[in-house]
């Protein structure tokens, strides 16, 4: 009898030691996995600037597996629209590049029920800069981003 409770017992300790290793990434949510693509595709010198924004965006929402899924596709587009890191503000790149990047932006938004929209920086560094307001469908804004986008750069986005 001991000898059977024994393996039970061992069998008991290796099932919860395989259910410790599988629960955290079952865990992950579709939030996390957003942050994880983005940690991948931002360059390691940006992202102590994005990063924080973005977690604190999708702290104010909802996301779903298919939101997330949609969004990681349009970070996805967005880098490979980029031939390669010219700076951390989109005046820096090529008028198709900037829209492109821009773009999936604006699709990441509309996927997450968000609504972005560009008004002249507060504070520009270059005549004719434009900040991205991020808002709820009902109006709340939940991020101000700052890329140092000249108006001129990108002349086909609506502002």
């Amino acid at each position: 009898m001991k000898r059977v409770m024994s393996i039970v017992s061992v069998c008991l300790v290796v099932v919860c030691l395989m259910m410790t290793a599988i629960v955290p990434v079952c865990a992950a949510t579709p939030k996390d996995d957003i942050m994880a693509k983005a940690k991948e595709l931002i360059p390691a010198k940006y992202q102590a600037e994005y990063l924080p924004m973005l977690s604190n965006v999708l702290q104010q929402i909802d996301v779903d597996a298919a939101q997330a899924e949609a969004v990681i596709a349009n970070m996805e587009a967005a880098a490979a629209a980029v031939e390669k890191d010219k700076g951390g503000s989109l005046s820096e790149y090529t008028a198709q590049e900037s829209k492109a990047v821009l773009d999936e932006v604006n699709k990441a938004c509309v996927t997450l029920n968000l609504k972005l929209e560009f008004r002249p920086a507060a504070n520009p560094t270059h005549k004719g800069d434009v900040e991205g307001v991020i808002t709820t469908v009902d109006g709340k804004k939940v991020a101000i981003v700052d890329l140092d986008v000249k108006k001129t750069n990108v002349a086909d986005t609506n502002y």
